[in-house]
């Protein structure tokens, strides 16, 4: 899939902009390291927004959002940000959907981005997603935070035969740079 400039740069204020890179997690990397390039000295950060309060695991259910969020600039004491959705109606209980969602952390590691989870209510979650609620409203219901790259490094003794597969999924697919066909794919996680 081509990326097209007009789709990807600029801020619209009526909707939100979208990076589709869902099982081809190369396009995030790639379209992350143009933007550092075109604009070296921004903030940057990665929002991921589940609504469980719980850690993920296999038990997980319910809309994830991902959301890449650029700070250029502020105003008075108001950061002017803009923001891309980097997945689209992506759910907990579609194992493939964490794997990127690890991969895309990998990503933001090796590129210095800083990944930060949220969780909101699920009403909130789907309105995001359906482009009824913009990232700004929503991180302004934020009810707890959480690390998404433990998901990927998770802390000592909290790692689970699910969160190996998965990891070991997003690292081939990420190694091969070929879109995600793996067992997470075939149904053995999920």
């Amino acid at each position: 899939m081509a990326l097209r400039r007009g789709w990807l740069d600029g801020v619209d204020s009526q909707r939100h902009h979208r990076v589709q890179g869902y099982k081809h997690p190369s396009i995030y990397h790639d379209w992350l390291q143009q933007r550092q390039k075109l604009f070296p000295d921004l903030d940057r950060i990665i929002h991921v927004f589940v609504a469980s309060k719980e850690p993920l695991g296999p038990q997980s259910t319910g809309s994830l959002c991902i959301a890449y969020g650029e700070c250029f600039d502020t105003l008075d004491t108001q950061e002017l940000s803009r923001y891309w959705l980097l997945s689209d109606h992506w759910r907990l209980d579609h194992s493939p959907c964490t794997v990127n969602l690890m991969a895309l952390c990998a990503i933001a590691a090796d590129l210095d981005i800083m990944v930060i989870g949220h969780g909101i209510r699920q009403e909130a979650l789907a309105r995001l997603d359906d482009g009824q609620l913009f990232v700004p409203q929503v991180l302004a219901l934020d009810t707890h935070r959480w690390f998404p790259s433990d998901l990927i490094d998770p802390p000592p003794g909290q790692d689970s035969e699910w969160q190996r597969i998965l990891w070991n999924d997003a690292r081939a697919m990420l190694e091969s740079g070929n879109p995600l066909n793996t067992s997470a794919t075939r149904g053995s996680v999920e």
